[in-house]
């Protein structure tokens, strides 16, 4: 492979690729620095996610950006000026 990894990545994380696709990727990550270190990274992000605290909101936040939604009147809304074409020959 001389592309870099990208969805791979994500994949192979998860331990979802098998077979050839596994080994695929495990050959360019031997050779792959970048990839090595995105990867990396995406380890760490996973561990940071894995330790927030999962619980659900304390109070039903719908209604409030509901009523937000439509606070917004027509004076707020500037409108785009119609834009004229110009065409150039040479």
């Amino acid at each position: 492979m001389s592309a870099h990894l990208n969805e791979e990545l994500s994949a192979y994380l998860d331990g979802e690729l098998h077979g050839d696709a596994l080994r695929a990727v495990e050959s360019h990550l031997a050779e792959c620095a970048e990839c090595r270190s995105t990867l990396e990274g995406l380890r760490g992000l996973v561990r940071r996610a894995q330790a927030l605290d999962d619980r659900p909101p304390e109070r039903d936040l719908w209604a409030g950006i509901a009523s937000r939604i439509g606070e917004v009147a027509a004076t707020d809304v500037v409108p785009l000026a119609p834009r004229r074409r110009r065409f150039s020959f040479s």
